[in-house]
């Protein structure tokens, strides 16, 4: 057994079985982003450890003390794993960057790449359909969950926050923690729990901690906290605190017998372990359990007596009903942006004391409270929700409902508001322009009815009561269009030859619509043509910016090698004076010394702040080829995905801009 500690730019490597030499070091010389071991070489049982720095991946064979091989990664290095992915027989390693996904083999080629929208912070690969066949599971700061079978994205899942950690759990469930102290777990893609804290989760790791057969969910938490989790229902079974912050969790048989330990590093340098043990002599959890149930049995006590003391004037009438309504509200003259109005009334003189609502990433602490002064209180209520981004979202709703606003005890009502897909759109027209002019649009050929997009619109958009039950007049015409009430941008939908027409700069929103219509009308294969002039402009600057960046790069190396030089004969000739005795020559030499490290720091500089302006360029173009490619259903998609690698590796931007207007070179 190996154990692994990573400091800015060293790995030490401890092993804990040896009489000598524990301890080893590998030194890196780079800031060190991420690691992780496995079996790399099908024809090796050997470990190897895949060392990850900003530009670089090394993989290294710890037994043999050798490189495996060495490869430049442009895109950075934020997240490793190692294993198969699909039906392919060998193992590779894959990387996980700045808006892509990169894969070697174990003799350094590449042999997988694929892109998503934003900075990836997690990987894992796991099966998580039961085919018997890996797929491959991202999380990324974009607060999304992407599921790859092979190179093709079969599912998303919004989330909240950046996802910080991923881990597999058996049986098709992984655990998965987010940057503002979520932690939950999936079982498929339908999420079984999640709790939140206020603290960070800092590490995942799945370990059988209580001997029953079944694995918890260990959480590592930056306030040093650590702690155990039922997989299926959250509920903790297990506590402890370190020092500092915890800052890694790894499973291996350190004791030698044989049965694997709960390993827990500490930011301090702490070690830790933990075995099933620790369970039985868990007296603060337990401690923690009674009090909890101390807590619920006053509150229960408390509700009985109020419920005792209920006199016949104080309750609402039996047929009262809490009613809903969701409407589209535009920005007025006052406000910059619209939003999403939610109406809550009852059907008699009830009145509304209070509501919460909740509902994901929509506020703050995921709750509001609306609670309004008793001389406005009645039988309504509106709440303005402004969603963050095109998904459905459901809205959890619990209104107390009395006979007064000064009486002391409510009926709570709960209902939970299905809000769609594109609730933050509103419907201006459904009659065409004489005169349309197709200038930023996608279209793509549909062979469906003018009415079975009418009922995709219904159930996505949110519809005026003008629009309800409208019957469309020619079964292969359809249009209307709407308007963003987050910016106020313009959107056409239409639909007419067996062509539909998006017409929208948003090429983001463009895809959300296309992969809409497609999983509602289940279309497995789709080409489209795409034509936005913006997005075309910005592929152009930043690519002929990516040549001259590349070119830059260049002259600063000729020029650092240059400056190596010098500063090696400068030295022999300090030296040399030094040993002569001629201090005015030795003094004259260091000057020149030092003015060539100014130069070296001054070009080192230049040279990292020309890297960081390449990465943002190269993340910006990889965004723009993530939604090229959500245009795109099946093979199209995957094919698409391909020729925009090779034509960013040549830093050809008139064949990307091609690929990406037509699929095709």
């Amino acid at each position: 057994m190996k154990f692994l500690i990573s400091f800015i730019f060293q790995v030490l490597i401890h092993y804990p079985h040896k009489k000598e030499n524990e301890i080893s070091i590998l030194n890196i010389n780079q800031e060190i982003t991420a690691l992780c071991a496995g079996k790399l070489n099908p024809n090796d049982e050997k470990d190897i450890l895949a060392v990850g720095t900003p530009n670089s991946i090394l993989a290294y064979h710890i037994d043999n003390n050798s490189d495996l091989f060495y490869a430049e990664v442009p895109d950075g290095v934020n997240s490793i794993v190692i294993g198969k992915l699909g039906a392919r027989p060998e193992p590779w390693v894959f990387i996980g960057g700045n808006c892509s996904i990169q894969g070697f083999d174990w003799k350094g080629n590449e042999v997988f790449w694929t892109v998503t929208a934003d900075n990836i912070r997690s990987m894992i690969l796991m099966d998580i359909d039961a085919d018997g066949q890996n797929e491959l599971i991202v999380g990324s700061d974009d607060y999304e969950i992407r599921i790859f079978k092979d190179d093709v994205l079969m599912y998303e899942i919004t989330e909240t926050e950046m996802i910080t950690c991923l881990v597999e759990i058996s049986n098709q469930k992984f655990g998965y923690a987010l940057a503002n102290g979520t932690v939950g777990v999936y079982e498929n893609t339908n999420r079984l729990w999640r709790v939140k804290s206020k603290n960070a989760a800092q590490c995942l790791i799945n370990y059988d901690l209580n001997a029953d057969g079944l694995e918890e969910l260990i959480t590592g938490w930056a306030n040093g906290k650590l702690d155990a989790r039922q997989v299926s229902t959250g509920e903790v079974i297990f506590r402890d605190v370190l020092p500092s912050s915890v800052v890694g969790l790894v499973m291996g048989d350190y004791r030698k017998v044989g049965k694997n330990q709960l390993i827990v590093v500490s930011e301090d340098g702490e070690v830790r372990g933990y075995d099933s043990s620790c369970i039985q002599s868990d007296l603060g959890l337990q401690i923690d359990t009674v009090r909890e149930l101390f807590l619920k049995k006053q509150n229960l006590l408390m509700e009985l007596r109020n419920y005792n003391t209920v006199t016949d004037n104080t309750g609402i009438p039996a047929n009262t009903r809490l009613m809903t309504e969701v409407t589209s509200s535009p920005p007025s003259s006052n406000e910059e942006k619209g939003y999403v109005l939610l109406k809550l009334s009852t059907n008699n003189l009830t009145v509304l004391r209070l509501a919460t609502i909740f509902a994901e990433g929509i506020f703050g602490g995921e709750t509001l409270v609306v609670c309004p002064s008793v001389d406005k209180i009645n039988n309504r209520l509106s709440i303005q929700l402004v969603p963050p981004k095109e998904t459905p979202l459901d809205v959890h709703i619990k209104a107390f409902v009395g006979v007064s606003p000064k009486c002391d005890q409510f009926h709570v009502f709960e209902l939970t508001k299905q809000l769609p897909q594109f609730s933050m759109f509103i419907i201006t027209s459904c009659t065409p322009p004489d005169d349309m002019v197709k200038s930023n649009y996608v279209n793509f050929a549909l062979n469906e009815r003018a009415q079975r997009i009418e009922m995709w619109l219904c159930q996505k958009f949110i519809i005026p009561p003008m629009m309800s039950g409208r019957t469309i007049e020619k079964k292969n015409r359809w249009f209307v269009a709407l308007k963003s009430l987050r910016d106020s941008s313009n959107l056409l939908l239409s639909y007419e030859d067996n062509t539909m027409h998006i017409e929208t700069s948003n090429i983001h929103l463009a895809a959300d619509i296309v992969l809409s219509i497609t999983e509602y009308l289940n279309i497995d294969q789709l080409q489209t043509q795409v034509e936005i002039p913006s997005i075309f402009e910005q592929i152009e600057t930043r690519m002929n910016n990516m040549q001259e960046l590349e070119q830059n790069s260049s002259k600063i190396t000729s020029y650092v090698a240059n400056n190596a030089r010098t500063i090696r004969s400068l030295t022999v000739q300090a030296e040399d004076s030094r040993l002569l005795g001629n201090m005015k020559e030795m003094r004259d030499f260091y000057i020149q010394l030092k003015q060539q490290n100014e130069e070296v720091i001054q070009n080192y500089k230049v040279r990292c702040s020309e890297h960081e302006q390449y990465l943002d360029n190269l993340r910006h173009i990889n965004n723009i080829i993530q939604q090229a490619a959500r245009l795109r259903v099946g093979s199209y998609k995957t094919e698409l995905i391909q020729k925009c690698r090779t034509a960013l590796m040549n830093l050809n931007a008139k064949s990307l801009i091609k690929i990406i207007q037509t699929g095709s070179e």
